[in-house]
């Protein structure tokens, strides 16, 4: 996952964020669909990107 903001920048390593379309809002958090697909089998109804999105650095 990618965040846009800074609070989550310095926490340790192995935090996670849960996957909740809340935090996905409120932390502008970004998950590849391909990612969530390859792991559960399916996007879990989670709002998700493309790749060429998640890399896109003007988001």
């Amino acid at each position: 996952m990618q965040m846009r903001r800074t609070a989550y920048k310095n926490l340790p390593d192995g935090f996670i964020l849960p996957i909740t379309s809340k935090n996905i809002k409120e932390q502008g958090a970004k998950i590849v669909d391909e990612d969530l697909v390859e792991v559960y089998g399916s996007t879990l109804g989670v709002p998700t990107v493309s790749e060429e999105e998640f890399l896109d650095e003007e988001y």
